[in-house]
This record gives structure tokens, C-alpha cells and sequence, in this order.
């Protein structure tokens, strides 16, 4: 028995470690990319992959509750020009400004992501009637409106937004389509406001 000990306890000291420590950071490191590619690098929001997995089983969950459930797709306005005339580093800060104001915007039971360039989604959930979602969506009109400063550099902010409504065995690509038509409309209207879809 002390000799089946003794040829354990070598062979753990001399590959069994080794064997474990890689194993070990291998888990890690497959957690962390498993969890980088749900994460937008820049904001830290979930990315456009995150979204639609969540999208999906929010629109599930409304339909089996009889909750409410909408869509606000979000374009920061004039971002090119920020963009072209202040430099990219800027650019991104102003959308790191931007997602951290939508983020504080929403409820805690909202989602948040940013599904590419100056393009955000916000996915707000259990509403019982449509006066909420105006009010969810005057918070982020007016969260990004607010005074910035992003070195030394003054800026004016805002967002153009768009809101649809899931209907009930509708599609997500629809919805988000939907609300992508009403996001085209705020900005036709004037920018710095939202619109709601309306077939």
C-alpha cells in the first residue's frame, strides 16, 4: 500500500500537475472565447449573435406570459462626420458614451446590445401598455442627448430610434426589420426623436 502511494505520488508530482495546470487553463480558455464571441469588444455590450439568441427566447417567454414585448433599434446620429472629422479614436469613445447613457436608459429587465458600427438594439420586455415603452424610449432619446465632453472636445449626441411591437407568431427578422423602418422615419422627421412602426 505505501508503495502504491509512493509511485502515485510520483507520478502526480511529475505529470499529474502539469496534465491538471493545462487542463485547467484550457477549460479557461475555452470559457473566455465561448464568451468573447457574445460580447461586442469595444462597448461590451452583447453582440448582434447575443442578441438574437436572446431575442429569441424573450419573444418565447412573451407569448407564453401574454407579456409585451418590443424592439427598439438605435442609430447614433451624424456619427460619420464625428468619425471622419475627429479621428476613430473619438468615434470610439463617443460609442462607449453612447452605450454606457442607453444602458442607464433602460430597466434592469431590458437588453441592450450593439449589433454593429453606430447601431445599437434594445430589447424591452414585460410593458403592459404602449405608454411605457414611450417612456423607456424618451429616457434613451434623452440619456444621449445630454452634455459630453470627450477630450476636450465638446460634443452634441443624439440617437435616432425606432420601436416595434412583436406580434404574436411574427418573426424576430421582421420585428427588427420593422423597427429598423421607424428608425429610417425618426431620422427623416428631424433625427434626436423616436417613431413607432405603423404598417
Amino acid at each position: 500500500l505505501f508503495l502504491l502511494l509512493f509511485i502515485i505520488a510520483i507520478f502526480y508530482d511529475k505529470l499529474g500537475y502539469d496534465t491538471f495546470k493545462f487542463n485547467l487553463f484550457k477549460k479557461e480558455d475555452l470559457r473566455k472565447i465561448s464568451q468573447q464571441a457574445l460580447v461586442d469588444a469595444l462597448t461590451q455590450l452583447p453582440n448582434r449573435r447575443a442578441l438574437m439568441q436572446h431575442l429569441e427566447f424573450a419573444t418565447k417567454r412573451c407569448e407564453r406570459n401574454g407579456t409585451g414585448l418590443a424592439v427598439a433599434f438605435i442609430d447614433a446620429d451624424n456619427f460619420k462626420q464625428i468619425n471622419d472629422s475627429l479621428g476613430h479614436k473619438i468615434g470610439d469613445q463617443v460609442l462607449q458614451k453612447i452605450a454606457s447613457r442607453l444602458v442607464t436608459a433602460v430597466r434592469g429587465c431590458d437588453e441592450v446590445a450593439r449589433i454593429g458600427g453606430d447601431e445599437f438594439i434594445a430589447i424591452i420586455e414585460g410593458v403592459e401598455n404602449n405608454e411605457d415603452y414611450i417612456a423607456v424610449a424618451e429616457r434613451m432619446v434623452s440619456a444621449v442627448h445630454a452634455p459630453c465632453t470627450i477630450e476636450n472636445t465638446e460634443l452634441n449626441l443624439s440617437v435616432s430610434i425606432g420601436v416595434a411591437m412583436h406580434a404574436i407568431g411574427g418573426s424576430i427578422e421582421q420585428l427588427i426589420s420593422s423597427a429598423d423602418t421607424a428608425m429610417y422615419r425618426a431620422k427623416k422627421d428631424g433625427k434626436d426623436q423616436f417613431r413607432f412602426f405603423d404598417a
